[in-house]
């Protein structure tokens, strides 16, 4: 399955930026590992990267601790609770997590991480709803 992270969110470009509430622009990156495509969205005042896999990506990387985009999910909150408190969101797909600085989630086999570089917790929660809703 192919993934642009970027073109997930584009077809609701104007909600995100009415989120964010800064005009964004979108680069996408190709991935690696168990990443299948990358996109950065960059404002004058924030920005945030979108890395999106599957569960064929996560199968073919080879990682036991996330063999699937669920697995994975687990991995994230482990690895960002190690370095604060997490929280884990039952609203957003079949599973989310919110973390400083970055949430996750996945639905249906695909998964979603973002790194957020200048959002609050609400706006990347919101942006992370639009990605898992896209899918």
């Amino acid at each position: 399955m192919a993934l642009d992270a970027c073109a997930v969110l584009s077809a609701a470009s104007h909600q995100v930026e009415a989120i964010v509430g800064l005009r964004l622009d979108s680069t996408t990156n190709s991935g690696g590992g168990w990443t299948l495509s990358d996109c950065v969205w960059n404002a004058a005042r924030g920005s945030f990267i979108i890395s999106v896999g599957n569960d064929d990506s996560f199968r073919a990387f080879g990682d036991p601790g996330a063999p699937d985009a669920k697995g994975r999910l687990a991995q994230f909150r482990t690895e960002m609770s190690a370095a604060g408190p997490t929280r884990d969101l039952s609203d957003v797909g079949d599973g989310a997590v919110l973390a400083a600085g970055a949430m996750a989630a996945y639905k249906a086999g695909v998964y979603v991480e973002v790194q957020n570089l200048g959002l609050t917790d609400d706006q990347l929660t919101n942006v992370v709803k639009l990605l898992i809703e896209g899918l």
